[in-house]
């Protein structure tokens, strides 16, 4: 559903891509910064990004971030492992933080 309304948002915005360009602030933005064909074309190619991450989203090939709720407690000496994010690398950097910094605390 989300990746559908980001297609649609995007195409949308590349079907308006001129009305954006003059209209909006951004868009004034861009051509100030950029020149007036050069904002054209980059906000087609960001217009165009939107509809091909879009796109991808609705046929399920990529998919966004995904935090499951605390359901494990897995206790490794006085520290619990709580808040891991299953099959996740980022949530098992944070469990080794902390236990990185329980043992600068105890030897400090």
């Amino acid at each position: 559903m989300m990746g559908i309304g980001l297609a649609l948002i995007s195409f949308w915005g590349l079907v308006k891509v001129d009305w954006f360009r003059e209209n909006s602030r951004y868009g004034q933005w861009f051509v100030s910064k950029l020149g007036s064909e050069t904002a054209r074309r980059v906000l087609q190619g960001l217009m165009l990004t939107g509809i091909l991450l879009g796109a991808l989203l609705a046929l399920n090939i990529i998919q966004p971030l995904r935090w499951e709720p605390q359901q494990e407690t897995q206790s490794e000496g006085p520290i619990e492992k709580t808040g891991i994010i299953r099959n996740s690398p980022l949530g098992q950097i944070r469990v080794e933080i902390q236990l990185l910094l329980f043992q600068i605390a105890l030897a400090g």
